[in-house]
């Protein structure tokens, strides 16, 4: 009698054609969106910009990533992962082509916002695969698989990027990269499966939806602390943290990149077990909201650690920083389970929409504010500047938190 290899096979199969092509997509948008952590100062050195100049030239990104949230959710719900990805995976393939040569500031910055425009897909279209072919029950681990995926794209942007560019520049970074991107393309049109659309699904018309997510009372309680705590993670960790140290707390250039890539290995491994352990709580009776709202807490106290300069090693800081930074994403876990799967992709892109919006704000924001104080020599800004814009931000996170607590007495119980 023969062993029965089918549904290992099949495993095999899915796992080849569907998630790696995502897996490796999300990697890669990772790696584009905090590339300037490292590059940064490479640029500002070139051009002479100032730090209002890098931080809306990186935030920038965030903002068309933000911008196009909704739309691509309602096109990820019409047409699918697979054609959405490749098109827009083309899209920011061509601005990496455009920026590795551009030498004009409003040149680099339209091609910057059309790389936030490509990039939009990468974990998007990702959590739509996993959601059209994944069990619901298993969503919160495999969602985890595909942020760890994502975290190792921000550990490549970090000491092995400051690695590469004992190589080449920032600009032979930018052209290898589209040249990658290139085969990404080809990858998520060719290998994964299709999922049959079925009868009933949205249009691209299908606004109700995206109103009723925004109106959920589930969602307006989570949003605004969520959206805050990663929006600032994402704003630090592909701009702001390198800086800082070296600023702040007067690292080198290769200390701070070392730094970084021992922030992003602990993201990784983070999200990869974030999703486990907000599973096993849930098991317990923990609901996915406490745990979340935990560790957002301990990110927040870390926040603050950092702000006040504690005198201890970076290492103490930004490590226990950059795991508690995973504990929003348990928040695409929770929104899985207040609507139903059809709606996956508006969902899952509307609370991107708020993220992305705030990273874009507190990286422009942190710019504006650091250039209130004049440089304290080319490249690098004064202290004071990154110690006002960072309390105000987490100003904001301990206001979102206030909320997530008191509006349950404001919404209307039913009767």
């Amino acid at each position: 009698m023969k062993p029965n290899i089918g549904p290992v096979r099949v495993s095999a199969i899915l796992f080849l054609r569907l998630f790696l092509p995502f897996a490796i997509g999300n990697f890669l948008g990772s790696f584009y969106r905090s590339v300037n952590a490292v590059l940064g100062h490479d640029i500002v050195a070139e051009l002479h910009l100032s730090a209002e100049d890098i931080g809306l030239l990186t935030s920038v990104f965030f903002l068309v990533y933000a911008g196009v949230q909704i739309p691509l959710g309602m096109a990820l719900d019409r047409f699918g992962a697979r054609r959405v990805s490749a098109l827009l995976f083309l899209v920011a393939g061509l601005s990496a082509l455009v920026l590795a040569h551009a030498s004009d500031f409003g040149v680099m910055l339209i091609a910057r916002a059309a790389m936030g425009l490509g990039i939009s897909v990468t974990f998007m279209g990702a959590l739509k695969s996993v959601v059209d072919w994944v069990p619901r029950e298993k969503l919160p681990f495999t969602n985890s698989l595909i942020m760890t995926m994502g975290g190792a794209g921000v550990m490549a942007a970090t000491y092995p990027l400051e690695f590469m560019l004992n190589f080449t520049d920032w600009r032979g970074i930018f052209f290898w990269l589209s040249i990658v991107t290139a085969v990404i393309v080809v990858a998520i049109f060719v290998l994964p499966p299709e999922k049959p659309r079925v009868a009933g699904a949205p249009t691209i018309s299908a606004m109700r939806g995206v109103i009723q997510v925004f109106t959920n009372k589930d969602f307006l309680r989570m949003v605004p602390l969520g959206s805050s705590a990663q929006g600032v993670n994402m704003a630090m960790s592909s701009l702001w943290a390198g800086p800082w140290m070296r600023d702040v707390m007067g690292l080198s250039r290769e200390e701070a990149a070392t730094v970084l890539f021992g922030m992003a290995t602990t993201i990784t491994i983070s999200a990869l077990s974030i999703g486990s352990i907000g599973g096993f709580l849930s098991r317990y009776g923990i609901p996915l909201t406490r745990t979340s709202s935990a560790g957002i807490v301990g990110f927040m106290f870390f926040e603050t650690l950092i702000l006040l300069d504690a005198p201890v090693s970076p290492w103490l800081l930004w490590l226990p920083y950059a795991f508690c930074a995973t504990a929003p994403t348990l928040v695409y876990a929770v929104f899985a389970e207040s609507f139903p799967p059809h709606m996956a992709g508006r969902v899952n892109t509307a609370y991107n929409f708020t993220t992305f919006t705030f990273a874009f704000i507190v990286q422009w924001f942190m710019g504006a504010v650091i250039d209130l104080w004049p440089p304290i020599s080319e490249g690098h800004f004064a202290p004071e500047g990154y110690h006002w814009g960072f309390a105000v931000i987490i100003g904001i996170q301990l206001t979102a938190f206030c909320w997530m607590t008191i509006a349950p007495r404001f919404q209307k119980k039913p009767a």
